[in-house]
């Protein structure tokens, strides 16, 4: 007769430890979360005031969020923190508009209070940048949009093509149409030059070259080829799902492309998207 030993291993208890630990500690958690949709926003078109939209994320359970209030903190150099906003029982995801911070840089944070207890969020830096103006960066030494030795433009009409091909698919898709947009195609012709240098067909340094022309937006995005002439280059994205979405992405209105033939012959494609 074999006798059942009463031994749990430890192997077999760690799901019911981890469960166990899941359970006490996901009612609240110092995890709560701050973040802007993008790291530098425009304000509205006045020196005086701006808008900075903020997303607040608690992960408090809805009974506690109940008896909680959330608060909204701001600082700035040399200035004390103020309260921006507090909102009680809020949503586990709240959306907020600063529209009181004039030009400037600053920090906002939210604390969750439950009972006594506070729980303080990371916090994120915001820049607000004059409305209507573009900040000044200046042109670095990555943005060379001279032809290299051996180097020689794409044929003509290429990136026109290239840009009727893309419009007539998001016109099929209602999508808006896209029109060249100078300091985005400035950005687009040096990173097809570099590539074309490089023989490399990489991403490396497509958004610093953007940032270098003084562009400023909200989104931007990239597709890059080889060997691809304009007359299917278009149609090779298509078959690429992140490529598509980037050609169908409704935000956009503007686009820059950049074509370069290499010393070697090969073509290269670089084609950036981008809204304000």
């Amino acid at each position: 007769m074999s006798k059942k030993s009463s031994y749990i291993p430890k192997r077999a208890l760690l799901p019911a430890l981890t469960f166990l630990t899941a359970v006490i500690f996901v009612g609240l958690t110092p995890h709560e979360a701050l973040c802007t949709r993008r790291p530098v926003v425009k304000p509205a078109q006045s020196l005086s005031s701006g808008a900075v939209p903020l997303k607040l994320i608690t992960r408090a359970k809805r009974r506690l969020r109940k008896k909680s209030t959330l608060s909204l903190y701001r600082s700035s150099a040399g200035s004390p923190a103020v309260l921006v906003a507090s909102f009680k029982s809020p949503r586990r995801k709240v959306r907020f508009t600063d529209k009181t911070a004039s030009s400037g840089t600053y920090t906002y944070w939210s604390v969750l209070t439950v009972k006594s207890k506070k729980l303080t969020s990371r916090a994120v830096t915001v820049t607000v940048i004059p409305g209507g103006s573009q900040p000044e960066i200046p042109a670095g030494p990555g943005l060379d949009v001279t032809l290299k030795a051996g180097q020689s433009e794409c044929p003509a009409g290429s990136r026109e093509q290239v840009l009727n091909d893309i419009n007539s698919i998001r016109s099929s898709y209602g999508l808006r149409q896209l029109t060249f947009e100078t300091r985005v195609n400035l950005a687009a012709r040096a990173h097809a030059i570099w590539m074309a240098d490089t023989g490399q067909m990489v991403h490396d340094g497509w958004f610093d070259r953007l940032i270098q022309t003084g562009w400023w937006g909200s989104h931007a995005s990239q597709n890059i080829a080889r060997y691809i002439s304009a007359e299917n280059v278009v149609a090779a994205w298509m078959t690429s799902e992140g490529h598509r979405n980037n050609i169908l992405d409704s935000r956009d209105i503007h686009i820059g492309i950049g074509c370069v033939i290499s010393s070697s012959g090969v073509i290269y494609w670089a084609v950036s998207q981008t809204a304000p």
